[in-house]
């Protein structure tokens, strides 16, 4: 029986690529890097901040780089993170119903939190557990792991739902089930060449799947 539903954040249950591309943009110009696209933004998303990050500037500016990031975040974030369709609905409704929920994500713990502070559904959230919680970031299962440990649950009654095909190997790892929305980084072929338990069109059918996998 699924008691428990993990979400990735970003490119899964909201849209911050505003949020990312403009810290990024700041970023680069006052370390007098060349600016980039918003597509090449987005498309290195996923990996954790320092990897984004390490796509545009040299590995000897990444620390410097993660610092002028983080305050250009806290910045910009509030003014530019919203829900992507459908999301806040299902955060709701699976809350509602009794399922834990929680997040796992790569983006750093304390930015995570903040936005779902932002859209007013921390509440919602039973765990939060971010890269920098953990000793390996995803694809590793560390993250799902101690998801897992916190509640005290076997991981076949979890479903970890994200966007990337580095979320439906995540889930392979861990032994959980992945379902992916083509919402976020990565495009469908990528997720389907990952092989995720299903590919739902978006949020609203990632609730018509629970309820499938909940009446068994």
């Amino acid at each position: 029986m699924i008691k428990l539903i993990i979400f990735d954040i970003d490119g899964t249950l909201v849209d911050a690529y505003d949020s990312i591309h403009e810290a990024l943009q700041r970023t680069l110009a006052d370390l007098d890097y060349p600016q980039t696209t918003y597509e090449q933004s987005k498309r290195a998303v996923g990996r954790g901040v320092e990897a984004l990050l390490g796509s545009f500037v040299d590995e000897a500016h990444v620390p410097q780089a993660l610092a002028l990031y983080t305050q250009h975040t806290d910045d910009v974030l509030k003014d530019t993170v919203k829900f992507l369709p459908g999301a806040e609905k299902l955060v709701r409704n699976l809350f509602a119903q009794g399922y834990k929920l929680a997040i796992a994500s790569n983006r750093p713990h304390q930015f995570s939190k903040r936005i779902l502070q932002y859209l007013n559904v921390d509440e919602c959230f039973h765990a939060v557990v971010c890269a920098d919680n953990v000793a390996n970031a995803k694809p590793e299962p560390d993250m799902i792991q101690a998801i897992l440990e916190h509640f005290g649950l076997a991981a076949k009654q979890a479903v970890y739902v994200g966007d990337m095909a580095l979320d439906v190997a995540t889930g392979h790892n861990a032994g959980v089930l992945t379902l992916a929305v083509p919402t976020g980084s990565s495009t469908k072929e990528e997720i389907r060449a990952a092989k995720p338990y299903k590919l739902a069109n978006n949020l609203d059918n990632v609730g018509q799947i629970i309820e499938s996998l909940a009446s068994g």
